[in-house]
């Protein structure tokens, strides 16, 4: 049996969770409110929102924190189902989320209990199929970067849902040296946020057409992205 690290104790005390999600969800306020946001695609994001069907924004699990900060700024977040892995980080994550007025957050552990896991996920399609929105990283929570899981194409076929491939990079950041390179921003940082064409989905595309789909277009979003950033005025 593996051994717990330092992390999964520290993770584990439990009056912490309040303390780390606020502190996280404080810290995307600020720099919402203080980064300057380049966008590049912002009709695509509106054009989704116009067809009346549920929005899923799908983008890597790096590129996270910019997103955040970036759609706690122009969005209404009660109208966002947020989905985090079980758990104590995601307990952490969870009260972030609460702190930032989510709609809803909905805790799925894959690596759990899979009966529970898949309640969790039908109860997120729903709230999507209720007319509510998501944000899904298909690399995430543990990786390998880069790589998709199964459950954002299915989550997306089964909602019926718009998936706004998405990516975004920033002038100053620390990438964290861990499995994703997780980037942390600074306040007062250039960001650029990159959505691409809306993929509609339908009965006639496949799981293996959707992923090819969306895996292209995520990555095309965090290329852009990140040729936007090197080459605006500072």
């Amino acid at each position: 049996m593996q051994k717990a690290g330092f992390s999964d104790h520290f993770y584990s005390v439990k009056f912490l969770h309040t303390l780390l999600g606020r502190t996280l969800a404080s810290y995307i306020q600020i720099l919402s409110r203080t980064c300057h946001f380049n966008v590049e695609g912002e009709e695509h994001y509106m054009a989704a929102i116009g067809s009346n069907r549920p929005v899923l924004y799908a983008l890597w699990h790096q590129q996270l924190m910019p997103l955040m900060a970036f759609g706690w700024r122009v969005f209404d977040l009660k109208n966002f189902v947020f989905i985090v892995e079980g758990e104590n980080r995601g307990r952490i994550l969870a009260k972030m989320a609460t702190t930032l007025n989510a709609h809803k957050v909905v805790q799925v552990d894959m690596q759990g209990n899979p009966t529970l896991a898949a309640r969790q996920v039908i109860h997120i399609i729903k709230s999507m199929e209720a007319g509510k929105y998501s944000m899904l990283t298909p690399d995430g929570p543990y990786g390998p970067a880069f790589e998709q899981k199964p459950g954002t194409a299915f989550i997306a076929r089964k909602s019926n849902a718009v998936v706004v491939p998405c990516g975004a990079w920033a002038s100053t950041a620390y990438q964290l040296k861990r499995w994703d390179r997780y980037l942390i921003l600074f306040p007062y940082t250039q960001v650029t946020v990159v959505f691409q064409k809306p993929i509609y989905v339908d009965n006639d595309m496949s799981r293996s057409q959707l992923e090819t789909s969306l895996n292209n277009e995520m990555h095309m979003a965090r290329r852009r992205a990140q040729a936007l950033t090197y080459t605006l005025p500072s």
